[in-house]
Formats: C-alpha cells, structure tokens, sequence
C-alpha cells in the first residue's frame, strides 16, 4: 500500500470517511508518520542494511570534510585512497596523544563533530562514508517504495496511526477501541521484529582461497 492508501484506510476506520477533506487527510497523515517513526525508531536494530546508504567525501589539508546533509549515525568509514577502514575514537583520546597513533602517513582514526568529519593524522584523502540517514516523514503522494519497511507489513502501520490519533486527539477513540488498536499495533511491530530478525543485517564477506596441490 503507498501512503495514500494507508492514509485514506486509517480516515475510513476512524472517521467513515470515503472522501475526507483537506484537514482530516492532514490529521491522518501526522498520525501515520508518528507510527512509522515509531516503528523505525524501535526496528532500527533490523534494518540497518536496508536503511543505511554511503557517499563520498574529500578531507582537506587540516583533515576536515563535511558530511552528507542527515546523517544519523556512521556504519563505517573508508579510506578510498589508501584502502584502509578507519576506526571511529574521540577527539580527546587523538588530542591527548595516544602513543598508538603515528602523527604523520595515512589516516588511521576518525571522529565526527556537528557536520564534520576529522581524520587523524590530519591529511587529504577521499573517504567513502557509510551511514545510517535521519528518515523524511512520508509523503501524502508517497510511493510504497518511500516506506522503509518490508511490504507485508506496511497495513500494520493503519493501527498504530490510529493510536497516535488517540494521543493527539484525547477523547476520540472509546477504551474499547483503543486497546483494540493498541493490541493490533503491538502485533504487527512484533510480527515485524520477528520477520526482521530471522535475516542476517549485515552481508558477511570472506576471504577467497585458493586449493593448494
């Protein structure tokens, strides 16, 4: 189901609306995307694979480059140029001198600041940057390929909209509904779990061998 779809299933739901206006297909969207951050928030831990996307970057001189626009969080961080992963460390352990660090040559350690990314030793190189990116709200034109969870599960995502819609709109719902709601959300983030947990997050990669005669 695209978003619309969604969209309009929580209106038919919570307001019998078949053709609902401007302002309640507002209201059902915000509720939507409180779901599905929600559910990615407590997913992420699955769908690091899935979520995380890489792009290039050059250090300058001073080792300094700046990161892609939403960055959430590095996976890894790789020096292009000399083929060399970087390890992450803070910038208190470099600056106090780690005697394990070479001062000068190829980058061997990285950290983050703001928008920032500082090699140390500082130098220009061209890093790959693997990371995990802040997710945009979903759209009301929104593709099913803009919901970053699997397929079967983004119906899931019409009960856990409806409980939003309770914090947002006190009162609306009876008891009665809402822990239905609740127990159907509650459901499908563990049907989700389970099915996201059963699939390796990351490719694992092994050394080719060749037979000796």
């Amino acid at each position: 189901m695209d978003v619309n779809a969604l969209r309009d299933r929580i209106l038919e739901l919570s307001h019998d609306e078949a053709t609902p206006d401007t302002g309640l297909q507002g209201k059902a969207l915000r509720w939507l995307n409180s779901a599905y951050h929600e559910a990615l928030d407590e997913l992420q831990p699955y769908l690091s694979r899935q979520l995380q996307t890489s792009a290039t970057v050059t250090t300058d001189a001073q080792g300094l480059a700046t990161l892609p626009t939403g960055v959430q969080r590095l996976v890894r961080v790789v020096d292009a140029t000399n083929n060399r992963m970087l390890q992450e460390s803070d910038e208190a352990n470099v600056r106090d001198d780690d005697p394990t660090l070479e001062a000068t040559g190829a980058p061997q350690v990285c950290w983050v600041s703001g928008d920032q990314l500082t090699v140390y030793p500082a130098t220009s190189v061209e890093l790959t940057v693997i990371y995990l990116p802040v997710v945009a709200d979903l759209l009301a034109d929104g593709t099913e390929a803009s919901i970053k969870l699997p397929v079967a599960y983004h119906n899931g995502l019409v009960w856990g909209a409806l409980v939003w819609g309770s914090v947002y709109e006190r009162g609306f719902f009876n008891q009665g509904e809402l822990v239905l709601f609740q127990n159907k959300w509650d459901d499908a983030k563990r049907s989700m779990r389970l099915s996201l947990a059963a699939r390796p997050s990351e490719v694992r990669r092994v050394q080719p061998y060749q037979l000796v005669e």
